[in-house]
């Protein structure tokens, strides 16, 4: 229920789970959401990485690493964690709040920016993911729309990084 760009980090979303205490599924539908697995990716907003944080939430210590993997969840995931815990914990609603900020959770959907309701609608992958459906109509749209251009750039930049990670993990397959 994921790219082949996000599942490629499935090793780091699992261990991002376990240390934030929250499904795999939803860290790695907020990775598809958001950069479709590029660490370099970088929006209009200036939002930055895996998890497209925006740098005012990194503290300065962090300014010159916001596209660091390890760095970027660690932020992204804590403010999941807290617009999750702001929404009651309504899943849907905490990935809007991700996008648009926690005031969203006080005001009707139809009154959101067009971004956050897309980005609402989308999170559905998640639900998907949770129900254990094999496939996921809403990942289909969403590659074939949105995400198509983010997760080729994401795909570039994996096989570019292969080697590395192939040494690094002592492996041969990516995402092992």
């Amino acid at each position: 229920n994921q790219s082949p760009t996000v599942a490629w980090w499935a090793p780091e979303i699992y261990c991002w789970a376990k240390e934030f205490d929250l499904n795999t599924n939803v860290i790695a539908t907020l990775m598809q959401i958001e950069s479709c697995g590029l660490p370099e990716a970088e929006s209009t907003s200036s939002a930055q990485g895996l998890f497209q944080v925006m740098p005012f939430n990194f503290p300065e210590a962090y300014q010159g690493r916001m596209q660091d993997p390890e760095i970027n969840a660690e932020i992204g995931i804590q403010y999941y964690n807290y617009v999750f815990e702001k929404s009651g914990d309504n899943l849907l609603m905490a990935f809007a709040a991700y996008n648009g900020g926690p005031s969203k959770l006080n005001q009707p959907i139809g009154l959101w920016p067009e971004e956050t309701q897309r980005y609402y609608y989308w999170a559905q992958m998640a639900i998907d993911a949770l129900q254990g459906a094999e496939q996921s109509d809403r990942l289909a749209e969403w590659l074939s729309t949105d995400g198509d251009k983010l997760c080729g750039a994401a795909s570039e930049w994996q096989a570019a990084h292969l080697r590395d990670r192939t040494i690094a993990q002592g492996t041969h397959e990516p995402g092992v």
